[in-house]
């Protein structure tokens, strides 16, 4: 039996992770935030707590609802991330070719550039000037169906070439999903850090200080920089990640060239 795995054809933890990260992040946060006022309000017996935090049941719920929290971020699509990890490469000005951050979805624009200065052999340059390089003005909605098309075609044709091409589309949907979990956990930090800092000066202003306060102050600060330089080094990556993708469809259609010549 195939064991799922990051990256793997038709892999489920591209899903589950993210998923369950994020369901963890809107889970954890508001109990770090308000557990001193969760834990006066809440007024049931040890048997009843021990019931609530059994393991299996913790799990059943983890996978359930971590699985459906990773199927909506897998509906969110992998263009944002990409148009963000452009502009940071643009920014920083750590590319020569301007035509790594400047081309967009499915990339023939760079495709181009690279048969240009022979990247690849004459055979593939000739079938690529005769497929991918016509859409080169189709425009992005256009270009990512013929895109789809060309995969799914080769997919279907070519088992071997399925298993890299989905692998290498596995990868990408997953750093999809973490960048978006990312991205919404840093909002509920961000939140939460304003109230904790608003009750704590309250608190200071009567006199009264809370240690508790203090350090989960700390304890977000901590995650927020975490999450932020985690979203940082994702994004100078994401775009190389989605081009590896594009350029694993474009030699596997070239291998099964007989299906669009």
């Amino acid at each position: 039996m195939e064991i799922p795995k990051i990256g793997n054809a038709k892999g489920i933890f591209e899903i589950f992770i993210p998923g369950s990260f994020l369901l963890l992040n809107i889970v954890g946060l508001p109990i770090l935030f308000f557990f001193p006022e969760i834990s006066y309000a809440i007024n049931i017996s040890t048997i009843e707590l021990n019931y609530l935090l059994n393991p299996i049941i913790s799990l059943i719920v983890l996978i359930c609802f971590g699985y459906l929290t990773g199927m909506i971020l897998r509906l969110l699509k992998p263009g944002k991330p990409d148009k963000l990890s452009a502009k940071k490469l643009k920014d920083s000005n750590k590319m020569d070719d301007e035509v790594i951050y400047t081309s967009i979805f499915p990339y023939i624009e760079l495709l181009k550039y690279q048969m240009d200065n022979s990247y690849y052999n004459k055979s593939m340059n000739d079938f690529f000037e005769k497929t991918w390089l016509t859409r080169i003005d189709k425009g992005e909605y256009s270009n990512h169906h013929f895109f789809n098309f060309y995969k799914y075609m080769t997919c279907f044709n070519d088992e071997n070439a399925a298993i890299e091409i989905l692998s290498a589309e596995s990868l990408t949907r997953y750093l999809t999903g973490i960048f978006y979990a990312l991205r919404f956990s840093q909002i509920l930090l961000a939140i939460g850090f304003i109230i904790l800092s608003i009750k704590t000066v309250l608190q200071i202003l009567e006199n009264i200080y809370s240690v508790y306060n203090i350090t989960a102050l700390a304890i977000v600060a901590f995650v927020f920089i975490l999450y932020s330089y985690s979203s940082k080094i994702l994004l100078e990556n994401f775009r190389f990640i989605r081009i590896k993708e594009v350029v694993t469809v474009l030699i596997g259609s070239y291998k099964n060239r007989d299906l669009f010549i």
